[in-house]
């Protein structure tokens, strides 16, 4: 089954070429010991969630930030990975970032300690992915979010061929640039 991973082009790039070059670092390994996916490129529920109307756009905003020593920079380059996983790998979860984002705005009574509860819910609320398949319908997660928990090899790793933000980036760069060719001839 493919699972879907933003990145920035900036990190693809480097993912590209460690594996065009068949280097000693032949897996991608996620923050804390996960890799974050979606169960589909531009799943509804996180692109029209009416609870959380911001959180597509919130997401892309973090998973385009690059840090450097002493700098932070944004990026709307952002390319989609399929990651090949196994259906019944006992290391892949699906979780209801839903109930995280719930703590973090204080929409919960325990709003001091929001992010710390709704990080906690999240990760209690993992179930393989094999489970989640079979009864999503049942589970009523608001935001599902799939879990790696093991390297990826490279050879598991590709660009999707839908791009829709390097799409949006591209159109919108070609907008700017016809708007400026008219303005000149004006």
């Amino acid at each position: 089954m493919e699972v879907y991973h933003y990145t920035s082009d900036f990190n693809w790039r480097a993912i590209w070429y460690d594996k065009k070059l068949g280097t000693e670092k032949p897996f991608l390994k996620g923050s804390a010991g996960w890799i974050f996916a979606l169960l589909e490129p531009e799943p509804a529920n996180w692109v029209n969630n009416p609870l959380f109307p911001d959180v597509w756009e919130n997401l892309m905003k973090r998973i385009g930030r690059i840090s450097f020593p002493g700098e932070t920079v944004y990026t709307d380059r952002l390319v989609v990975l399929s990651i090949e996983t196994e259906i019944n790998n006992p290391n892949v979860f699906v979780a209801d970032r839903g109930l995280w984002e719930i703590h973090e705005r204080g929409l919960s009574i325990e709003i001091a300690q929001g992010r710390k509860i709704g990080e906690r819910a999240y990760y209690d609320s993992r179930i393989n992915l094999n489970e989640y398949l079979k009864s999503d319908a049942k589970l009523g997660f608001l935001l599902p979010e799939v879990m790696i928990g093991e390297p990826i090899h490279l050879t598991q790793i590709r660009p999707h061929t839908y791009q829709p933000t390097l799409e949006k980036h591209i159109e919108s760069r070609n907008y700017n640039l016809l708007d400026q060719k008219l303005k000149a001839k004006w």
